[in-house]
């Protein structure tokens, strides 16, 4: 990969970062954010899927990436509809 490639993706992962910390919520702050050649991966673990959403959304909405990679665990509670 070339210098540019990875200044850009270092700026790509500091605004989906950014953005994450605009969300307000502090497990949101904590996922691991990975950026290569545009493709961002979100990797950690979260209350709900609300706020796993929020990350996804978040993610998507930062200009550079091109692709998003959901690796985001949802610690709540599993409801089985019968």
């Amino acid at each position: 990969m070339s210098t540019n490639t990875h200044t850009s993706d270092a700026q790509i992962q500091q605004s989906v970062k950014r953005m994450l910390d605009q969300l307000g919520r502090r497990r949101l702050r904590l996922l691991d954010v990975d950026v290569q050649s545009g493709v961002a991966c979100l990797r950690g673990r979260v209350k709900n899927f609300h706020e796993r959403q929020l990350a996804i959304n978040a993610c998507q909405r930062v200009d550079g990436v091109h692709e998003m990679v959901d690796e985001i665990e949802v610690e709540g509670p599993i409801v089985q509809i019968n």
